[in-house]
């Protein structure tokens, strides 16, 4: 079997197959010839022409037979005596043939097609075929490597990969997208089937990859490998890139590669890749790439508060009809909210809340109660409170506020504080919780402290911190809030209401007194004093003597004009 030409060009596309594709193609001859002794002068021969192919692999080449492509051919061919008898077959190179480094083989297999029948009808003896002429046999073609006379591709792949990362560690939930510009440069001879091998730890995921080299297609796919029975699920991701088939000689191709790295976990995360070829690699040393990054967990926690009321009254003349019979004195129910907000990007594993909120006096008495800590939800955080010891005693706020507002504050510098520490559990990004703590006024104590406010500021204070290695970022949200509800004197609103009559009875007589100096002026002047019959009538008596006259020149300028 021989071939014209007697090397696949995958350039020339002279042929078309059944699609109507141009495709590569060469024309086979299957030639057959006989000689022997005591042999007839004809005779004939029977074939089978197979495309070799891989198993598990896709098919490289066929015979273009009646307008289809064929794997296989079987046919037959009559024979003269020393007469050799050719037959043609047209092969087309599959359009999407991977493999261009390994020859393609045929496999041919013959003999002759007399059959016992025959011999049985003849009665005669039919040739067989010498032991010396052997009935299978395969024919390669070869591809034009254009890799020197020795057709041995010697390439050098020299590979290169950086990230985009500006820092060396990777911060989930926030750099999302970890993009690699890779780049795969031949500097020896064709390098067939060019390919890059990338693995990573299977928390991230492969999003997609872009050429970034005109004309070049560079396609990714994620490879799994098959379980193997006994053995743990391997913790690493594959993703095979076709570069080029080949790259040629001084050729270089450029892409960008996109890992999903929202979720990735441990300490640190690595990416290997590795560049090979089907051709002889001369420096496998530059084909490999390893890029190492620290795992960096950040997160802001913000955090807020909120009073419920408010402002709270003392001195009211109503009675807090839910006030519970044995609360004696402690009349005025308050709430302070605080919430725990996690605005990521990464989770918090574990975080501390510290409240410190009023209670006793300095002295020891008590002038708040905690009623209730109330936790949502409630599996998310768990709070312990410190117990102090109380002390009936005579008490004492300390100096009213230099202000001059007679305003003063209780807080822990004024008082002593319940110390509530919670432990917060895992706090996804954008999740949040939040803890409500009720409590009383005594007001018996508050006014023995001071009587004469009018307005005090209650306030608790938290904070809350971040006890996991999970960094804050900088700047963040405050992790730090000041609660604060207004206590006010009812009575203060009743007094402000009368000091607000008395202005609007002197407003009302200083109106009067006003209007009063007026209308004297008026009348000193002479504004409301009328005018004597006598002088009425001579002023009419002037105003018809005027009237003639004036009539007179009107009618002298009307003849005129």
């Amino acid at each position: 079997m021989t071939f014209n030409p007697t090397h696949v060009n995958l350039d020339s596309k002279k042929c078309k197959n059944s699609g109507g594709v141009a495709v590569s193609c060469v024309v086979g001859s299957v030639c057959f010839s006989f000689t022997g002794q005591h042999a007839p002068s004809t005779t004939e021969v029977f074939y089978n022409l197979t495309a070799y192919k891989r198993v598990g692999s896709p098919a490289r080449s066929f015979f273009f037979v009646s307008g289809r492509e064929e794997e296989a051919v079987t046919d037959r061919l009559s024979l003269t005596e020393n007469t050799p008898r050719c037959r043609q077959y047209e092969i087309h190179i599959a359009d999407d043939i991977r493999d261009k480094l390994n020859p393609l083989a045929f496999d041919i297999a013959y003999g002759l097609t007399e059959t016992r029948e025959k011999r049985q009808t003849s009665g005669a003896l039919t040739p067989v075929i010498s032991d010396d002429s052997p009935t299978e046999f395969t024919e390669r073609l070869k591809f034009s490597l254009l890799c020197g006379a020795d057709e041995v591709c010697q390439s050098d792949l020299v590979l290169t990969a950086t990230s985009d990362l500006e820092k060396d560690y990777i911060i989930p939930g926030k750099n999302t997208n970890l993009r690699f510009a890779v780049s795969v440069e031949n500097r020896g001879e064709n390098a067939y089937e060019t390919e890059v091998h990338v693995t990573y730890d299977d928390s991230a995921n492969f999003i997609k990859a872009e050429s970034q080299t005109p004309n070049m297609v560079v396609s990714c796919i994620t490879v799994v490998d098959e379980p193997v029975k006994g053995e743990p699920r391997s913790t690493v991701q594959k993703v095979k890139c076709d570069v080029a088939n080949p790259l040629l000689s001084d050729q270089t191709v450029k892409f960008y590669l996109d890992l999903d790295t929202a979720t990735v976990v441990g300490d640190n995360f690595t990416v290997e890749m590795n560049a090979t070829t089907t051709s002889l690699e001369l420096q496998p040393s530059s084909n490999v790439v390893t890029a190492f990054f620290k795992i960096r967990l950040e997160a802001d926690l913000h955090l807020t508060r909120s009073s419920s009321p408010e402002q709270l009254f003392y001195l009211m003349t109503t009675p807090d009809a839910e006030m519970p019979s044995d609360l004696e004195g402690f009349t005025r129910e308050f709430a302070h909210v605080y919430d725990v907000y996690n605005r990521g990007p990464s989770s918090v594993e574990s975080s501390q809340l510290t409240i410190q909120f009023p209670h006793l006096t300095n002295e020891g008495h008590e002038l708040i109660r905690v009623m209730s800590i109330e936790i949502f939800p409630d599996d998310l955080m768990q709070c312990t409170a410190t117990k102090l010891q109380e002390q009936p005693s005579d008490l004492d706020l300390g100096p009213v506020s230099s202000s001059g507002q007679n305003i003063t504050h209780i807080n822990c510098t004024t008082v002593q504080c319940h110390n509530i520490q919670c432990q917060v559990a895992l706090l996804a990004g954008t999740q949040n919780v939040y803890i409500r703590i009720t409590a009383r006024l005594n007001e018996i104590i508050f006014m023995a402290l001071r009587p004469n406010n009018k307005l005090v500021h209650l306030q608790s204070e938290g904070v809350v911190k971040i006890t996991s290695g999970v960094a804050q970022p900088d700047p963040n949200w405050p992790d730090a809030a000041l609660a604060d509800t207004q206590v006010v004197k009812e009575t203060a609103a009743d007094e402000e209401s009368e000091v607000a009559i008395w202005i609007y009875i002197v407003s009302i007589l200083a109106g009067i007194i006003v209007l009063v100096i007026i209308i004297f002026l008026l009348i000193k002047f002479g504004f409301f004093k009328r005018k004597s019959k006598e002088e009425l009538d001579e002023l009419k008596r002037m105003s018809l003597a005027h009237e003639p006259e004036e009539e007179g020149e009107n009618l002298q300028g009307y003849q005129k004009y």
